[in-house]
């Protein structure tokens, strides 16, 4: 059998971003990324890390792998997928391994050769896009920060491998006394005075934030029972339409902090306000137990295993 040919693929790939651009928690990943299965198109799943603090730990949203033979033309992709300014950045002193990236603007120097760029997002998903190789003939001396690069649209080029991964997101762990912790804390309860139990954390508890800035903007506690699962509770998210997936972001630190204590399940206690689009708990894969019983002022248990299989 034949490979698929390069228009039926571009047109997958093209319905791939769509799906990604809705795409919240893991499951949500897995579902959008496993491409209709024929000669050319591939993808498999490997684990997965997060960034906390200066530690990588273990996360439960896997790395979603597509592999393209023959390789897709790149500027026809850019072009579905609307990507304007493609840029081909190379992190590799032999200049074997390319990459896309989106190309911001030009950063001064006298030669005007440095040019700023950015990874490719879509919704809360970053989307690197993997070159068969260095083009031929002589490159510009163009460079994004201290690798060389080229205009994507002025050369052939091939993508081979599309890996997906969640988007970078600051995130911290701390003790309850954590200045920003109490911080947050204290928002939440000025913000919801009326809510029965209120926003506090013991002085030594491990606390978990986001931020997407100086200051979170989402956190909660959360603590281990040693034998394979932990809970987290007093959920803190700041209302802000501009920060967009912070509640989601808030649950990728927290399964990464379980896991990182050997726990294969996470409850989560909470009150049922926030496990709506603040906290997309059932889009994650959580499932909902009593005592909800339908009414918003009482405790919300939400559970799920973290080990995710993708097969």
């Amino acid at each position: 059998m034949g490979s698929l040919n390069q228009a039926a693929r571009i047109q997958l790939l093209t319905e791939l971003s769509a799906r990604l651009a809705s795409a919240v928690g893991a499951t949500e990943l897995v579902a959008a990324t496993r491409m209709q299965q024929g000669p050319g198109i591939v993808s498999k799943f490997s684990s997965g890390q997060l960034r906390v603090g200066e530690r990588l730990l273990p996360s439960a949203i896997p790395r979603a792998i597509i592999g393209l033979d023959p390789p897709i033309d790149a500027r026809s992709l850019c072009a579905a997928w609307g990507i304007d300014c493609p840029v081909a950045v190379s992190g590799d002193v032999h200049q074997r391994s390319w990459c896309i990236r989106i190309a911001g603007d030009a950063l001064s120097d006298p030669h005007n050769r440095r040019i700023a760029v950015a990874p490719l997002l879509v919704g809360r998903w970053e989307v690197d896009l993997r070159l068969a190789g260095r083009p031929a003939g002589e490159l510009p001396g163009v460079v994004a920060g201290a690798s060389p690069a080229y205009n994507l649209l002025e050369r052939e080029a091939g993508i081979i491998r599309m890996e997906v991964t969640a988007a970078a997101t600051r995130a911290a762990t701390m003790t309850g006394a954590h200045a920003d912790a109490r911080a947050l804390l204290a928002s939440m309860a000025a913000l919801y005075p009326a809510w029965r139990t209120g926003w506090e954390a013991s002085s030594d508890s491990e606390f978990v934030a986001v931020y997407p800035g100086t200051q979170p903007v989402a956190g909660a506690a959360i603590k281990h029972d040693g034998l394979g699962c932990s809970t987290a509770s007093r959920f803190c998210v700041i209302p802000d339409p501009q920060i967009g997936y912070a509640g989601s972001s808030l649950l990728d630190v927290l399964e990464a902090a379980a896991l990182d204590r050997g726990s294969k399940r996470l409850i989560l206690d909470g009150s049922v306000f926030l496990h709506t689009a603040t906290i997309p708990c059932l889009r994650h894969g959580y499932v909902v137990a009593p005592p909800y019983n339908g009414d918003a002022d009482v405790a919300v248990w939400a559970e799920r295993e973290l080990v995710l299989d993708p097969a």
